[in-house]
């Protein structure tokens, strides 16, 4: 109504100034023509914004606000959360950065994750863990960079015990748009949606308190940053069942046995502490049978180029068959070692849980 009253204003200054009656006339018809137009455009517009939909939804109700943006509506998100919906404010771990705003939380329960730990040749290089998996989104403070929020939840978490696997900080160094498998990028493989600039930051990292293992991914850009949360399973943490007897029996019926419950730090062949169990029956077994004569070999995914691959798969055997040797005063001469990388696959390297099985030490007789 602002716009009539305008017009209508002008109209009137403008037929004072006119002297002539045509004119003031053919001015007349050319201001009526304005006004309704500008009445037309008006009441349109009002009917546009009565006629768009607004969906109210819960904080953290993902499902809400899906469906809402697929129908076209405009989410508005109620600052209570919603128990029903498995909202419960903050993980337990976390500290959010002063100022951020929780918009979503999605309790997931236990899965299978698989978690980005480098970039390289272009492919994503991922890590599948077990476990309770929760994840967060924030609304960033206006103003912050994705380093700095990132470095707050690192720090919050180095407090606790956290020690970080690898970080990244540029869509370039992280390859958060890159392609992986069946032409996923990062959203695609586990919900980490970093979206399409260039300003990102990215850690992952791992935290031990007792005998329980939990994995927190951060991811930030300008206006969000994603947390997600693993509480891994005691068989994750090194409490695997491996024991002597089970290892001689699988070695008379096959020749070969996979060893599980052996770690390693992402990309390095450092043996973890929660190896120890394994390698303490590896032990006893050679004990037990003086005579017998074992190689180690070392296997990998397809991640990464195949030299790069038999490397690491060669020096995490040298790293095993050396513990045994010095830990369990094994004679050198009854343990060999060699490394494989990606060429003796067991499962298919196109699925996360494939490549998870190509990454073993088998123990074969000799």
């Amino acid at each position: 109504m602002n716009v009539l009253k305008g017009l209508a204003l002008g109209a009137a200054a403008l037929l004072f100034v006119v002297g002539s009656p045509a004119s003031a006339q053919n001015l007349g018809r050319m201001l009526g023509d304005t006004v309704e137009r500008a009445v037309t455009g008006e009441i349109r517009s009002r009917v546009d914004r009565e006629a768009r939909r607004i969906t109210r939804c819960a904080m953290g109700d993902s499902r809400c606000r899906r469906e809402a943006e697929r129908r076209g509506d405009e989410v508005v998100v109620d600052d209570e959360p919603t128990q029903a919906m498995g909202t419960q404010g903050d993980h337990r771990l976390i500290t959010p950065y002063a100022g951020s705003r929780l918009r979503e939380r999605e309790d997931v329960g236990y899965a299978s994750y698989p978690r980005i730990v480098g970039f390289q040749r272009g492919d994503i290089a991922l890590e599948t863990v077990e476990g309770e998996l929760t994840r967060l989104t924030y609304d960033n403070p206006a103003g912050r960079s994705p380093l700095e929020i990132v470095r707050n939840y690192q720090r919050a978490l180095e407090d606790q015990g956290f020690r970080t696997d690898w970080e990244c900080g540029s869509r370039a160094a992280c390859g958060s748009t890159a392609r992986h498998g069946g032409g996923r990028g990062w959203n695609g493989v586990n919900g980490m949606n970093l979206g399409v600039g260039s300003s990102v930051h990215y850690l992952t990292g791992r935290l031990t308190q007792g005998d329980a293992q939990t994995f927190v991914s951060i991811g930030a850009t300008p206006q969000q940053t994603r947390v997600h949360i693993v509480e891994a399973t005691r068989m994750q943490t090194g409490q695997v069942s491996v024991d002597a007897t089970a290892l001689a029996g699988e070695l008379d019926r096959t020749g070969r046995v996979t060893l599980e419950g052996v770690y390693f730090d992402t990309g390095q062949d450092t043996l973890r502490p929660e190896s120890d169990a394994a390698l303490h029956q590896v032990g006893l077994l050679m004990r037990d049978q003086p005579g017998l004569r074992l190689t180690v070999e070392g296997h990998t995914d397809s991640t990464g180029s195949a030299e790069v691959n038999r490397t690491l798969s060669q020096r995490r055997a040298d790293r095993v068959r050396d513990a045994i040797v010095t830990r369990y005063g094994v004679a050198a001469e009854r343990l060999g070692a060699i490394g494989y990388g990606s060429s003796r696959p067991v499962a298919d390297n196109g699925t996360e849980q494939g490549r998870a099985l190509n990454r073993r030490v088998e123990l074969v007789r000799q």
